[in-house]
């Protein structure tokens, strides 16, 4: 994603640096007051500010999740119908149009007009044949996403929204704090009594959490990445890092296969001799966390960069 790919579906393409990082300050105390977040009136300049900065990097982070599940949960939904719900300018809508085998189509649901009309020129402009209808209300659909959309809404709408879209699949990409994973783990007795597992990236939804009462402690994922000179350029006169972003990423099905091979929980160190991480996994019946250690005497010094990159939230994987 490059700004030159950008500016011209921009709901203001003439934007210049210093309105951009003006909306962002805006943007940024917005969300940290969350209290105000409802209340925020966006307007032409505030939205093209979130495109360049939050868009072209969060879009990332589907990629990222999708390529954690195995290929038939895959397959399964980036070949059905999915409701992008609070899909604000597109992010993950766009998404999913970027997916080389993607042949499902979308809907997308955003109570903002402007958010909505930004979409809608991203959309078209990028992507003009494309299956993609913007819906009034929550519609029946195989899979629905929340991209940081969970956060912002209560349970009981939550729930009301679950029934409504009758999803196969669900998936979440929400922000990387303590708070959202405490919210959507109260979540997890409603989502199992709706006959939903968890597909990533939990081995079981029907075990214990090994950190759900440590209350210190809470499970998010990370992505490393890099971007296009032109994004890191707005990231860096914003002063803010992108290319390691932390986040909640769930994802739930009915009929998906449940991978039970561990997850990175978090890397703890490299020493001279090995790379170690602690990984969450089954040990016999129980899901608990424990340590994982690659001897760096076993991989070629291009396997010891790809260890490198490995994160919170990653499989693990024994070779490469």
């Amino acid at each position: 994603m490059k700004v030159e790919t950008l500016r011209p579906f921009l709901l203001n393409p003439l934007i210049q640096d210093h309105q951009v990082l003006e909306s962002l300050k805006i943007l940024n105390q917005t969300y940290l007051d969350r209290k105000d977040l409802k209340k925020q009136k966006l307007d032409e300049n505030i939205v093209s500010s979130y495109v360049l900065y939050y868009l072209s990097t969060n879009i990332k982070k589907l990629d990222f999740v999708l390529g954690q599940l195995n290929e038939d949960t895959k397959n399964n939904i980036l070949n059905g119908s999915i409701l992008d719900f609070g899909c604000g300018p597109g992010t993950y809508s766009l998404g999913f149009l970027q997916e080389s085998n993607f042949k499902g189509n979308l809907k997308l649901f955003d109570k903002s007009d402007v958010m909505i009309d930004q979409a809608k020129k991203l959309i078209n402009g990028l992507y003009p044949n494309s299956s993609c209808e913007f819906v009034n209300a929550v519609e029946k659909c195989d899979t629905i996403i929340f991209g940081n959309s969970f956060n912002e809404i209560d349970i009981i709408d939550f729930r009301k929204i679950l029934k409504a879209a009758k999803p196969t699949n669900i998936i979440l990409i929400e922000p990387g704090t303590k708070e959202v994973f405490q919210k959507l783990m109260g979540q997890r007795e409603f989502l199992i009594e709706n006959k939903f597992n968890c597909v990533y990236p939990c081995a079981s939804i029907n075990k214990k959490c090994p950190i759900i009462e440590d209350t210190d402690n809470w499970c998010h994922q990370i992505m490393k990445t890099t971007h296009d000179i032109s994004i890191e350029r707005i990231c860096q006169l914003a002063k803010k890092d992108r290319r390691t972003m932390p986040m909640i990423a769930h994802v739930y099905s009915k009929d998906g296969i449940k991978d039970e091979r561990s997850i990175i929980f978090r890397s703890k160190r490299e020493t001279k001799f090995s790379f170690e991480f602690e990984v969450c996994g089954y040990v016999g019946d129980d899901v608990v966390l424990s340590d994982f250690v690659y001897l760096k005497k076993k991989f070629k010094k291009i396997d010891q960069k790809k260890i490198k990159q490995i994160s919170a939230g990653m499989r693990v994987k024994e070779d490469f």
